[in-house]
């Protein structure tokens, strides 16, 4: 089971900078409509995979009027703390990921990291 504990989401979709601290309660997501409920969901997915669960291509990610986006996402799986940071850079057309472990950087590039 994966526990999720905080995310950041930076020039993401709609969110200029967003941070949401998750515990282990149940979590509903209300507001407006196009406020960034679903881009929440998307940057889990984001984080967790690299891809998007809408658009192929990760130029729609990037909130418009940026050039580049961030999703950072910590978790808990099997008792340990996982720390995923994903980026994408427009001008560069360029994805970055690292991963880390307790802390530690664990996994780096975007191959290794969706592995």
């Amino acid at each position: 089971m994966v526990r999720l504990r905080r995310l950041t989401l930076k020039d993401f979709i709609s969110h200029r900078h967003t941070t949401i601290c998750f515990d282990d309660s149940a979590y509903v997501i209300i507001g407006e409509n196009a406020s960034g409920k679903t881009s929440i969901l998307r940057g889990i997915f984001f984080s967790l995979f690299g891809k998007d669960f809408t658009v192929d291509k990760l130029e729609k990610l990037i909130r418009r009027n940026t050039s580049s986006m961030l999703t950072e996402l910590t978790f808990l799986h099997r008792g340990t703390e996982f720390t995923v940071k994903r980026r994408y850079f427009l001008s560069r057309r360029k994805a970055e990921a690292e991963l880390f472990k307790e802390g530690s950087l664990y996994a780096s590039g975007v191959r290794d990291v969706s592995r």
